[in-house]
């Protein structure tokens, strides 16, 4: 499935709505370096919302063996906060599950685009669920 930018546009405003919903609950939004970035803005831009946290979280891949490492320079502390977490497709769920265990949070909700069949947890808030665990999702701004 390719995503252009109009579309991702319009499922991120979809995607909005549905977070404008609960989104008296947040205290911030916050969003990993690179992919995530792009849904994120678009997202908080519907919202009016002026803040959003960054952690940079990159996967490494070698010799057919990958590693998630948090380089974010910066001390975080999420522990009084409540908080969503912004994500463009939930798969693996690995990286999400490293932010769960390096950062304490007050609350944590996630919100994607697109959540895969195989992942091991729901999103709280979701554009589309249970994608084909097959189904290669190519957005637009990543070629």
């Amino acid at each position: 499935m390719k995503i252009n930018n109009i579309e991702l546009k319009k499922q991120c405003r979809e995607l909005a709505k549905r977070i404008e919903k609960k989104w008296n609950k947040y205290d911030l939004i916050l969003t990993v370096t690179k992919g995530w970035l792009i849904p994120t803005y678009y997202i908080a831009d519907y919202l009016w919302i002026k803040y959003i946290e960054v952690l940079n979280i990159n996967t490494y891949e070698d010799n057919e063996r990958w590693e998630i490492k948090d380089l974010t320079l910066f001390s975080k502390d999420f522990s009084k906060k409540s908080v969503l977490l912004i994500d463009d497709l939930v798969d693996t769920w690995y990286t999400i599950d490293i932010i769960k265990k390096k950062y304490d949070f007050k609350e944590l909700d996630i919100a994607t685009l697109y959540h895969k069949e195989w992942s091991i947890i729901y999103p709280d808030i979701c554009y589309m669920y249970n994608i084909n665990e097959w189904e290669r999702i190519e957005f637009e701004y990543e070629t």
